[in-house]
């Protein structure tokens, strides 16, 4: 279901619930995509969507506390805290909507393959998982199932020079990533950087045009 489809789908739970019912589109429409986002990280990350917005309830409110001033909240700190309650309402109540329609998001349909891969995948064909970096965990889970069932694999063309480089942040997803997946060693892992001598070269110019020559040359 595209986006523009889940807007007015969320609108409508929106509106049924009695704090919300005179929402106007115009209002909904400056925090509604925003949720929207929201419940799609939760499904691609095969979080808890309940303890997610408990966690972020409670952040709220240390934002919304005042050291210096009066303890009680301020009636627009309750309205805003207010509506970080209802989320897990709002979510739960747009997810069962989606599926009663037999439709789906891509945070929910990457959570279904990944919680159903046994049933939704052939076993009669091998995939190659090429050069992904920044993976969700609904995306490792999925791979690795695969890997277990011996239908799948995943390459990396990276180098040892930050790969091995705990510290090193360009090759913090690669670690990661082949750590969940529990594979020792990606066969396309070179040690190139660290033995090619390095040639810099400086160039000056007012438009990006003779940077593109330069590299051409």
């Amino acid at each position: 279901i595209d986006k523009t489809r889940q807007l007015f789908s969320l609108f409508q739970i929106v509106r049924k619930n009695a704090k919300y019912s005179e929402i106007t589109f115009e209002e909904f429409m400056t925090w509604g995509p925003m949720v929207l986002d929201d419940f799609d990280e939760i499904n691609r990350y095969l979080l808890n969507p309940d303890e997610v917005f408990k966690n972020l309830l409670s952040i709220k409110e240390l934002e919304s506390w005042n050291l210096d001033g009066p303890n009680e909240l301020s009636e627009q700190q309750q309205r805003f805290l207010g509506f970080w309650n209802e989320l897990p309402d709002f979510y739960h109540r747009f997810t069962a909507l989606i599926n009663a329609e037999d439709k789906a998001t891509q945070g929910l349909a990457l959570k279904f393959l990944a919680t159903e891969t046994q049933d939704q995948i052939s076993t009669n064909d091998f995939h190659y998982f090429i050069g992904f970096n920044a993976l969700s965990k609904g995306e490792l889970t999925v791979i690795k199932k695969l890997i277990n069932r011996n239908q799948a694999t995943l390459w990396y063309d990276a180098d040892r020079y930050y790969y091995d480089n705990i510290i090193h942040e360009a090759g913090m997803f690669l670690r990661k990533n082949l750590s969940f997946l529990q594979i020792k060693e990606s066969p396309f892992i070179q040690n190139t950087l660290s033995r090619s001598e390095e040639h810099t070269s400086e160039l000056q110019s007012r438009v990006d045009i003779s940077y593109a020559v330069f590299c051409l040359k």
